[in-house]
């Protein structure tokens, strides 16, 4: 007999005999049968589910208001400046202007740090490795952020409207559960801090609440650069990710699965 102990999302290793069980349609066999999706018991991962479900208590009238029979409520105007922000922030003309900023700097620092190690060489008359001097002056910027050689603003708009669909999901059936509506002017303060969010992304009982998209750490303007080009202060950054994490802490994993967010990006 298996003891399970879950060490990500989707897997989970015995503590017995060091099997290691990971979720699918097909493997998961200790399953529950919900009103909408079939739960691991293992991990507590839903590995599948049903957004039509017929019941005894089911009408069969046609909806003719326009309205949707089911799933997630309707998308309210405000959404649609979701795509909009999320293409300032990856994609745009200030975007690009803060990449080539941050890109120039690195330079010009990485240049400082060779020019020094080579005069350090020259006066103590050591032969110059300039392959080894390039190591330590990438060692001696402590940076761990890596920025590409180009812009690449084609696969920085697909990135956007990615992003732009889930973040739309998590605004509309957020709404549904705070205590007030998001006003039209805090919209992209919300998107914004949404997104940077979404470097690490956000796991409450083992569910996927804010999915993790690691190239963000790297696409994102670094911070510093927001109040110059983007006239936005980094602190909202950190304001709504204490608002958004206060919100899915106060939800237990039944009130979680059924907002959706037990998919997974």
């Amino acid at each position: 007999m298996c003891e399970w102990e879950v060490f990500d999302v989707d897997r989970a290793g015995c503590v017995v005999c060091s099997a290691i069980h990971r979720c699918s349609q097909e493997s998961c066999q200790d399953v529950m049968q919900t009103e909408d999706d079939t739960v691991c018991n293992v991990t507590g991962l839903c590995v599948s589910t049903s957004n039509l479900v017929q019941s005894e208590y089911d009408d069969n009238i046609v909806n003719y208001n326009g309205g949707r029979a089911g799933g997630h409520p309707a998308a309210p105007a405000e959404t649609d400046d979701v795509e909009r922000y999320a293409y300032e922030l990856l994609a745009s003309a200030r975007c690009e202007a803060s990449f080539r900023h941050e890109k120039l700097k690195l330079s010009a620092k990485l240049s400082a740090n060779i020019n020094s190690l080579m005069y350090k060489n020259m006066s103590s008359q050591t032969h110059i490795n300039m392959v080894q001097i390039v190591e330590r002056s990438m060692l001696a910027m402590k940076s761990s952020r890596v920025t590409d050689t180009e812009f690449g603003h084609a696969a920085r708009c697909s990135l956007a409207a990615l992003c732009a669909r889930q973040l739309a999901l998590i605004v509309v059936v957020c709404e549904k559960y705070m205590p007030g509506k998001f006003k039209k002017s805090e919209m992209r303060i919300i998107v914004f801090g949404l997104m940077y969010l979404m470097r690490t992304g956000v796991v409450i009982e083992y569910i996927t609440v804010i999915p993790r998209v690691p190239i963000l750490s790297h696409l994102l303007p670094v911070e510093s650069n927001l109040q110059r080009f983007f006239d936005f202060k980094a602190k909202h950054i950190t304001e709504v990710e204490n608002k958004f994490k206060f919100l899915f802490r106060n939800l237990d994993k039944n009130k979680l699965r059924s907002m959706g967010f037990h998919e997974i990006l």
